[in-house]
């Protein structure tokens, strides 16, 4: 689960198309499937039910953007950024469920 955690928040071409993310992770960090092989190489674990935690990890991670968007709604933050929230909780979901059918 932490390890799936961690997939969820690193850089992720489909969902950077959206635009700036906070946290997400980019730069020249080895891409997702690299760090999958390696991951299981060095603990031994079988990763083949992997997607479910990555989609699970990313609907969490929805929920806050759609927690976060709905304070900027009812004006219990001004924060701009959080005013595309709404929509960034959408596609993240839809990657979720992009995840489960790869």
């Amino acid at each position: 689960v932490d390890f799936a955690s961690t997939m969820s928040f690193w850089h992720d071409p489909e969902i950077a198309k959206l635009g700036p993310i906070p946290k997400m992770m980019s730069s020249k960090f080895p891409d997702k499937e690299f760090l999958r092989k390696e991951y299981e190489k060095q603990s031994g674990l079988d990763l083949s039910n992997m997607a479910w935690y990555e989609a699970f990890a990313l609907l969490k991670a929805a929920v806050i953007f759609q927690q976060l968007y709905k304070r900027f709604v009812d004006g219990e933050t001004k924060d701009k950024r959080m005013a595309g929230f709404g929509l960034l909780a959408k596609a993240i979901i839809q990657r979720a469920h992009l995840r489960l059918s790869e």
